[in-house]
């Protein structure tokens, strides 16, 4: 005997839901991959710099994780800069391109030194004609990581991903940390400084690198957008004066001291 069972409407629109499903989840994908794809034929140079970003600090890491290789570590070291050159080009292109100064005359070229990515792709060409030299890769690994950071976040956004916990969490952590990388990184650009003088008596760097290295420091001390190494000087400058005025502090260290701030506060660009 065969029990024959009437659908109800209720059991009739909970099969017809579960069959939508996968249907509104395929339609939501396909709708995120366009939305992604629009975006990334839109902003084709944000994109570029991304991927670029990610080589640098590939290339950054290897180095780290080759010291038993000296020469492979060597080979890895110029392609990290590379990177950071290629990408610093390209969003120098992307912030001067809409200038309304002729192009070549002396108003776009000083526009151009105002913009961080000039500074920071003038860093990058200067590196590789001395040995390397580890420290010099932490602003451009560290620039990498947070600016590839911000793009994921971004990109999130788009995709509506906003709420997820992980994306949540790296808003958070990048919002909170910000000034201590920023600060990071311009300690490690001034600290560079007296390392390349060590290195020109050793021989392993050319007697004009420290000019060179002088004009990428004077362009971030007066960079508009970056207030870091303004700061870092300053609070260097309070650290300073605080040894110098300790009771226990020899009168020659006390003179070193303020001549050497008095130094370099007369080489500074403002």
């Amino acid at each position: 005997m065969v029990e024959i069972r009437e659908e109800t409407s209720e059991q009739n629109e909970n099969e017809s839901s579960r069959s939508n499903e996968p249907r509104s989840n395929t339609a939501s994908s396909q709708q995120r991959t366009t939305v992604l794809m629009d975006f990334l034929k839109a902003n084709p140079t944000e994109a570029l710099c991304f991927l670029l970003r990610q080589l640098t600090v590939y290339f950054a890491a290897v180095y780290m994780l080759t010291m038993s290789n000296p020469e492979y570590q060597k080979t890895v070291y110029f392609k990290a800069f590379a990177a950071a050159a290629a990408t610093n080009a390209f969003r120098l292109h992307q912030r001067v391109r809409g200038s309304t100064n002729p192009t070549f005359s002396r108003e776009f070229l000083q526009e151009v030194m105002l913009e961080d990515s000039a500074h920071y792709l003038l860093y990058s060409l200067i590196f590789p004609t001395s040995t390397p030299v580890s420290m010099a890769l932490i602003p451009i690994t560290l620039y990498a990581i947070w600016q590839s950071l911000a793009f994921v976040i971004k990109v999130a956004s788009l995709l509506n991903y906003s709420n997820n916990n992980i994306i949540q969490k790296l808003n958070q952590f990048k919002t909170a940390q910000t000034e201590n990388v920023l600060g990071l990184i311009a300690c490690s650009e001034i600290f560079l400084f007296p390392i390349f003088f060590a290195m020109i008596f050793m021989g392993k760097a050319n007697i004009f690198f420290p000019f060179l290295y002088y004009r990428f420091l004077a362009m971030r001390y007066i960079s508009r957008r970056n207030p870091y190494t303004r700061l870092t000087f300053a609070n260097m400058k309070m650290s300073l004066y605080q040894v110098a005025a300790s009771p226990s502090c020899p009168a020659i260290i006390q003179t070193v001291i303020y001549k050497s701030v008095a130094l370099i506060e007369r080489l500074s660009p403002i």
